[in-house]
């Protein structure tokens, strides 16, 4: 359990609880973030992590264009965690489960980060801190006034994710191709997935 103290601050006009994320070590600017107790899921928007300054802008059109098309969806959802998730249009939209490292939040440093990254519909203006993420932090408020996180339960966090990996089969994709010259790819392409699913098969 890490001994930290954050706020979140409490918008009395909103009435929402807010704060921000940003990449470490970067020239990053921050990603504002929803303190939504309300949500089972931490999500970002795609057009909010592509703020996120180190990102290759080539590099994030590719991974913007693959999650915003349906038919390369099905293919990731081979090799990925994947959840749906109703849109503000009324569209259905699929989450692809991502870890950014070295991440911010607050005052709270966190070597992983999880959420689901899902195409924006509409352009959004802020991502959400789901209960997965706030279960996990011990929490002080008064009414109608800012929260106080003073701790953080990382063992529990990370299990929590690795468990998700683990029953669904499948994989947390992983952000480091946002840093620039990193070597890891977004993703690989339909082709070498339905490729790998078919060596697999032959083995069986």
């Amino acid at each position: 359990m890490s001994d930290i103290n954050i706020s979140i601050y409490y918008d009395v006009e909103e009435n929402v609880y807010s704060t921000n994320l940003q990449i470490l070590r970067q020239r990053a600017c921050e990603v504002p973030m929803t303190w939504d107790t309300g949500a089972n899921k931490s999500i970002i928007y795609s057009n909010l992590l592509s703020s996120l300054i180190g990102a290759s802008r080539v590099r994030w059109f590719t991974a913007d264009k693959i999650i915003s098309k349906q038919s390369s969806l099905e293919i990731y959802k081979k090799k990925y965690v994947t959840t749906g998730f109703s849109g503000i249009s009324g569209n259905e939209l699929t989450g692809i489960l991502c870890c950014l490292h070295k991440v911010q939040i607050g005052k709270l440093e966190l070597e992983n980060f999880y959420f689901y990254l899902v195409p924006a519909d509409i352009k959004q203006n802020t991502g959400l801190l789901g209960a997965d993420f706030i279960s996990c932090c011990v929490r002080d408020c008064q009414v109608k006034s800012d929260e106080i996180v003073t701790g953080f339960d990382m063992g529990v966090y990370e299990e929590f994710y690795k468990e998700q990996a683990k029953k669904k089969k499948r994989e947390i994709c992983d952000l480091r191709y946002l840093q620039e010259d990193s070597p890891i790819s977004f993703l690989p392409s339909p082709s070498d997935i339905l490729t790998t699913a078919a060596s697999t098969e032959n083995l069986k």
